[in-house]
């Protein structure tokens, strides 16, 4: 199989480098941070410049079409520069779940977004109870006009400054058995309340308390009865992503230990020369492999139609780019020394984005009890 990039792939991962290198640096992140800005919207605004917002989107809604690779490349490079900015929850979520509404409304909402004018969150994340189903206890409740929603959604990244939110709630069933909705709201909704945070990774957020939030019938993102099946792809589609810009991370992390350990001295001789060291180096090398054929393989599976081989799949994607990105960035921090847990270096700020990568919607510890659940991801 050939995992080269096409010439358009690769003229676009040139492009954003170059965007990056000269807008995104780690001084920049670092007062936008210290601002409680988090992000920066005029390079924003340059990626829907670029086309980068339309990318996901299908050709019929007005995108560019892109499918998993291209997402993969446009994450690798945001991870790479450290960068962060709501493009996973507000663009590759969303295009996933574009698809099954109307057309002219997926339409135009893409083009909202591709122009960089609307900042769509994802608020998924609850302080639930065991017996939560799908994770999720906010409710939704039917009404003569649509929907009211109940409840109050955790920590959810850039949410602060969204225009609006795509929110789960669980819709009481018939007998004890209930159902997943997933809508799609205005932030600034009668009833709707948000509490700004910083995660500490330095991305913005908040939590979203909904109370007796209406919308109507054109609220709701899935028909009757499809809810699981969205939310199950709107996460699939963000643990791939998710996994690309850990490889970008991982990748700067190891481009940065290689020059200290070339550069930094100890004993009259540069670290480098220690063997044991050398073998940490070799170990973060195969490591970083190891994620980036992972990050390929998600952008593979993001469209499977076996919803089985799918949910196996990202269960062994998660486990797999988490357990890699807590060794890269603890290895470099430890490698680096004292710089490594500085708040004014950036490989701290490295392993703090991989950790938060790996806890966004479960982690590598849940993920690998999920795989055991489904019968691993190989039939024995």
């Amino acid at each position: 199989m050939n995992f080269d990039l096409t010439d358009d792939q690769a003229m676009m991962k040139e492009t954003l480098d170059r965007l990056l290198s000269e807008r995104a640096n780690f001084e920049t992140r670092l007062k936008l941070t210290q601002s409680g800005e988090g992000w920066d919207r005029k390079l924003w605004t340059q990626f829907a410049e670029l086309g980068v917002l339309s990318l996901p989107f299908t050709e019929e809604h007005g995108g560019l079409g892109g499918g998993g690779v291209e997402t993969m490349v446009v994450c690798e490079a945001l991870g790479r520069a450290l960068t962060l900015s709501p493009f996973t929850p507000g663009v590759v979520m969303v295009a996933a779940a574009l698809r099954s509404i109307d057309a002219l409304r997926a339409s135009e909402l893409a083009e909202a977004i591709g122009s960089g004018a609307h900042i769509i969150a994802f608020a998924h994340e609850e302080a639930h109870t065991s017996d939560a189903a799908f994770g999720v206890e906010t409710r939704a409740e039917r009404t003569s006009e649509g929907w009211s929603l109940t409840g109050t959604k955790l920590a959810a990244p850039f949410a602060d400054s969204a225009d609006a939110l795509i929110v789960t709630a669980r819709i009481s069933g018939k007998g004890a058995h209930d159902d997943v909705g997933v809508f799609l709201i205005n932030a600034e909704a009668a009833g709707l309340s948000r509490r700004k945070l910083m995660a500490f990774d330095g991305a913005p957020g908040a939590d979203i308390v909904l109370d007796n939030v209406r919308v109507d019938e054109t609220a709701a993102l899935h028909a009757d009865g499809g809810g699981a099946e969205l939310l199950e792809r709107l996460l699939q589609a963000a643990i791939a992503a998710n996994a690309a810009e850990a490889v970008g991370v991982m990748q700067m992390l190891i481009d940065a230990t290689a020059e200290h350990l070339h550069t930094r001295k100890q004993f009259g001789v540069t670290l480098g020369s220690f063997q044991a060291l050398q073998h940490k180096a070799a170990e973060m090398l195969v490591a970083i492999e190891q994620a980036r054929s992972t990050a390929m393989y998600a952008a593979m599976m993001v469209d499977e139609p076996d919803a089985l081989v799918r949910r196996k799949a990202f269960a062994a994607i998660k486990a797999e780019t988490g357990r890699t990105g807590r060794f890269v960035g603890q290895t470099a921090v430890q490698l680096h020394g004292g710089l490594g847990v500085s708040e004014e270096h950036f490989v701290g700020w490295g392993l703090k984005r991989l950790t938060m990568l790996d806890l966004a919607y479960g982690d590598a510890e849940s993920a690998v009890a999920e795989l055991a659940a489904l019968g691993g991801l190989v039939e024995t």
